[in-house]
């Protein structure tokens, strides 16, 4: 299973054209077909965008993506050198994946609901 497969499944599952859909998220049609094909992959906004209309988790969906994490991580280094701070701190600290994913999912649910959890 690929993120463009699991999207496109749900997405006809729930009867939605691809042009429609793409209309629907603002993006085009033929960056959605490539993003289905697994030709291109979206952004994290985007991908967001697709989770939410489809009614799918957008951790799970980013578990899917096969690329590397390295171009990601070295941009955002670029960008804000407190990233790296992170996560070399992370890797010391020996936090597993299950940990941070487990984090990033409630960070998620909280978003949605609108709150923090205390």
């Amino acid at each position: 299973m690929t993120i463009g497969s699991q999207i496109r499944e749900a997405r006809e599952k729930q009867g939605i054209s691809l042009r429609g859909f793409a209309k629907r998220l603002k993006v085009s049609a033929p960056f959605l077909s490539d993003v289905e094909r697994g030709n291109r992959y979206p952004s994290d906004e985007i991908l967001e965008k697709f989770a939410k209309a489809l009614d799918l988790d957008a951790v799970e969906l980013r578990k899917l993506d096969p690329r590397p994490p390295v171009q990601g991580l070295r941009r955002l280094a670029e960008e804000d050198s407190r990233y790296a701070a992170v996560f070399r701190e992370l890797v010391k600290q020996k936090v597993k994946p299950e940990e941070m994913e487990s984090f990033l999912k409630q960070r998620a649910e909280e978003s949605a609901t609108g709150r923090r959890k205390r």
